[in-house]
């Protein structure tokens, strides 16, 4: 899963959610400077990539991306599935996206003060750009998908991933009907543990 996903999956804890959001920008040497909430968000959004990554409905999406993405397949795989959350928004959360995403950015607003300097701007700028709503349509997912393709070091082809969600929309939103339920299980489990 992407921001969207990881989010939704914290929601709705403020402080585990920016270190939920920030969790790929944090450095390990910087952890044990971060509040106790906003460190188990950090860990949080690893233990949440380590999960999907292992998931048998993620494994076998990522399979079938595998052949136009190669080593890039898994981050297609998240950045389309947070497209696919957004059109099946009532399936997966009980309030709706423009709520959500208003109380995300409320977040980043309140409490990005809690993360280091080097990655406060990114975060602030996040939430300036309104990047949630990128995922709501496929110009906005072609533009993080021509973004991803501009950082790869290797060739990645994540601008054909508008193809793969039309080839494969039947199956990953099934994928994601299937996983993000056990994500959501998962995540629950591991707040209710840090409490």
């Amino acid at each position: 899963m992407n921001f969207l996903g990881h989010l939704l999956a914290t929601h709705p804890h403020p402080l585990r959610s920016i270190g939920n959001l920030a969790g790929d920008m944090i450095r390990n040497r910087e952890l044990p400077d971060l509040a106790p909430a906003v460190m188990e968000g950090v860990m949080i959004h690893r233990a949440i990539d380590t999960f999907t990554d292992a998931h048998p409905e993620i494994r076998q999406l990522v399979g079938q991306l595998r052949p136009v993405h190669g080593k890039y397949a898994p981050v297609a795989v998240d950045v389309i599935l947070d497209f696919i959350l957004t059109t099946d928004w009532e399936h997966h959360a009980a309030m709706t996206f423009e709520d959500f995403s208003g109380w995300v950015y409320f977040i980043v607003d309140e409490h990005s003060n809690q993360l280091p300097d080097r990655v406060r701007p990114r975060v602030q700028g996040m939430r300036k750009h309104q990047w949630l709503d990128q995922y709501r349509t496929k110009a906005g997912i072609y533009n993080v998908l021509q973004r991803l393709d501009q950082r790869a070091r290797f060739p990645s082809r994540f601008a054909e991933g508008l193809a793969d969600l039309d080839q494969h929309y039947p199956a990953l939103r099934q994928g994601l009907r299937s996983f993000y339920p056990d994500l959501r299980a998962f995540t629950r489990h591991l707040i209710d543990q840090a409490q």
